[in-house]
């Protein structure tokens, strides 16, 4: 292929005929990125029917475009359109694009000059896209384009955790559920303050009996004197998932997540409640666990990092509001 330029682009939309090459360059991309990042499920460049279907869904709804150079495809993107947090946001998730390596950072820059006049012309300042973390010259390009993190996603195989000493650990089960959603509450607390900024949503009773009834999931929750002091939620995946590339079958911490309350940090609840998860895991047959969590949650950060590879970015840009006039 020639040296690939910006003049040498051109940017068409997804046609259905397309699919099958954009399939074909998103598992090479895919393979690309697990050779640094072993963690990554296989089964998505094993079976891509999940794949295909994401991309036809998008191009019947006129959500996708291409890149071509010299008659050749190298590149595509897609995108979701939503409402996040009260703004209206365009995501190409990781499942949404791909492209050749030779030149990458210009096919992207390209692709995101074109689809970000669409999304700001529509409304929509929030753009998101995801990268796989080790490719950096994703990464870099997007970082020069005004993006910047704001969710890594994780994974770990079932490795052993060290036992960190006398931190009581067990199951919840319902006689707990007003402890669980105390703890769930200061969580929630936690977001809406500095440096995160995050509102979620307050969750009712039902909600946490059907987590601590789960079948395919448990709460495990440490202990101190007969309070609750620190919380985790692990459950089995049950179906894969196109924006954290969580397969099915995988250990998902997610939901309640995992949250130590305030006098108890820096003590080994954190690594005694992934000590449970991980073993809860491995007595299931599950051999990876995928976390998520905001780069702005220094707690999360600090911890998630060293017991996971951050396997994914989710970056964001917002654009100026006074563009819309």
């Amino acid at each position: 292929m020639k040296s690939i330029t910006f003049d040498s682009l051109n940017i068409s939309s997804m046609t259905i005929d397309l699919v099958p090459d954009c399939i074909k360059l998103w598992v090479s991309q895919f393979k690309e990125a697990r050779g640094n990042l072993q963690h990554l499920p296989v089964q998505w460049s094993e079976d891509t029917d999940l794949l295909q279907s994401y991309l036809e869904q998008h191009l019947e709804k006129g959500q996708g475009i291409v890149s071509h150079s010299g008659g050749e495809l190298v590149g595509f993107m897609t995108y979701d359109r939503f409402m996040f947090h009260g703004e209206e946001t365009a995501f190409s998730p990781i499942t949404g694009h791909a492209s050749v390596p030779q030149g990458r950072s210009r096919i992207y820059q390209v692709m995101y000059r074109h689809l970000s006049g669409v999304w700001v012309s529509d409304g929509a300042l929030n753009h998101m896209i995801t990268s796989y973390t080790s490719d950096r010259e994703l990464v870099d390009s997007l970082f020069h384009l005004g993006f910047g993190v704001y969710v890594v996603d994780g994974f770990r195989d079932v490795s052993p955790v060290p036992n960190t000493g006398n931190v009581t650990v067990r199951e919840a089960n319902l006689t707990d559920l007003a402890e669980v959603k105390r703890l769930a509450t200061e969580f929630r607390h936690y977001f809406l303050q500095p440096p995160v900024f995050l509102v979620n949503k307050q969750e009712d009773d039902e909600y946490y009996s059907s987590l601590l009834n789960n079948k395919n999931g448990s709460v495990f929750v440490t202990e101190s004197d007969c309070k609750l002091t620190g919380v985790l939620y692990i459950r089995i995946n049950d179906k894969p998932d196109v924006y954290s590339l969580a397969a099915k079958g995988v250990g998902k911490i997610d939901k309640l997540g995992a949250y130590i309350e305030k006098s108890a940090r820096g003590s080994g609840n954190g690594l005694v409640l992934l000590k449970a998860a991980v073993d809860w895991c491995g007595e299931r047959g599950i051999n990876i666990i995928h976390v998520d969590f905001e780069s702005a949650n220094l707690y999360a950060s600090g911890f998630w990092t060293k017991h996971f590879t951050p396997s994914l970015y989710s970056l964001r840009r917002k654009v100026n509001q006074d563009i819309l006039g």
